[in-house]
């Protein structure tokens, strides 16, 4: 290999010492081959030198080719560990750039959330007219308005904190990945909820970007064929079914439309992230 250099040095030996002076030259070199055990084959991994006794013409050679094969291969394996490290080492970057940008796009709707309660509460809550009023043209903005505006700071935290962290594990496949989500689920659940709200009234809060979050994340593995997105998708349904399903019960004051189409927002963007496929690799 190019990287290791054969060096074969000449060490004098008893048997052409004995033809020199005139005796029987064969029988020396057998005799200085049995007797010469610390002239043996070394090699040198680490492109160093081959020490040989010229006089074992046969076992000599084909105990050199045996070292050197060894010395090849050796040489192969740590190629192909530094090739393993060089490519190793720029994935993790990879991976840890794409869950910083995406976990900063779950931050910043969080912020954007928690900006506008903080202006709400000052404003004695007028924002609350802004969200979705079904069937009513003037009441398509709030599609946009009505995730981003709570009743309040306590409705807040009960919505961040799951939007966080279903958020994040989305966030490890990157930006892109959270913004495409977010926008299916925006959409499904805002019209969903325009269409069959009951009328007179104004529907704002996280609650469907949140089931959305969880519906992406339960039903992506089945739609990847992917083991780890299926294992995910079994922690957030034993973690949150429960508290998530109880809110699908139509209950005073509360949307149980935008929580069912936000659920389904999640299951559409999991089969259109897809793109279709048998597999797809997922950056966890």
């Amino acid at each position: 290999m190019a990287a290791e250099q054969l060096v074969e040095r000449t060490v004098p030996t008893a048997g052409s010492r004995d033809a020199a002076d005139g005796r029987d030259g064969r029988v020396g070199v057998d005799l200085g081959v049995v007797g010469e055990v610390a002239d043996r084959d070394v090699v040198s991994l680490g492109g160093g030198r081959w020490q040989g006794a010229p006089g074992a013409a046969a076992g000599g050679e084909k105990g050199g080719g045996e070292h050197q094969q060894c010395g090849e291969s050796a040489g192969d394996l740590r190629m192909v560990g530094r090739r393993v490290m060089r490519h190793t080492q720029p994935v993790k970057s990879i991976r840890r750039a794409a869950l910083y940008e995406g976990a900063a796009v779950v931050g910043g709707l969080v912020a954007v959330m928690w900006v506008l309660q903080v202006i709400n509460a000052i404003d004695g809550q007028a924002l609350d007219g802004d969200g979705i009023y079904p069937r009513s043209l003037a009441g398509l903005p709030g599609i946009i308005s009505a995730p981003f505006l709570h009743a309040g700071f306590g409705h807040l935290v009960g919505n961040s904190v799951p939007l966080v962290i279903l958020g994040l594990v989305i966030a490890a496949a990157g930006a892109r990945r959270v913004v495409e989500v977010t926008l299916v689920v925006f959409a499904i659940a805002g019209l969903g909820t325009w269409l069959t709200g009951p009328s007179h009234t104004s529907t704002i809060g996280a609650s469907g970007l949140v089931f959305g979050y969880a519906g992406f994340l339960i039903a992506r593995g089945f739609f990847t064929r992917s083991f780890a997105a299926l294992a995910i998708g079994v922690v957030v349904a034993l973690l949150f079914g429960v508290s998530l399903a109880s809110d699908l019960v139509p209950q005073s004051g509360v949307s149980w439309q935008d929580h069912l189409f936000g659920a389904i927002g999640g299951i559409a963007a999991a089969r259109l992230v897809s793109g279709g496929r048998g597999t797809q690799t997922i950056l966890p």
